[in-house]
């Protein structure tokens, strides 16, 4: 049989294994539940993105009329 010594560390050991991966589940199912509004804002930020693009491609193709009535349209519909 083990010595008392040698039981002890190892339910320790094992206690403690249990707890690391007890908190990496709970932290990786928080996460997973806040998706929806993780690729909610990412979504936001890639369109914010992309009209970014767009008057930086207006300008630097010279047209700055076609930027101006896209910028006067987009202030409108705010």
């Amino acid at each position: 049989m083990s010595d008392p010594f040698t039981i002890a560390s190892s339910t320790v050991g094992f206690i403690s294994l249990g707890i690391q991966v007890t908190q990496g589940l709970i932290t990786y199912l928080q996460d997973w539940r806040s998706r929806d509004s993780d690729v909610a804002t990412t979504v936001l930020t890639l369109q914010d993105l992309e009209q970014t693009l767009e008057h930086l491609g207006f300008v630097l193709n010279g047209n700055v009329m076609m930027f101006m009535m896209f910028f006067m349209k987009l202030i409108q519909s705010t």
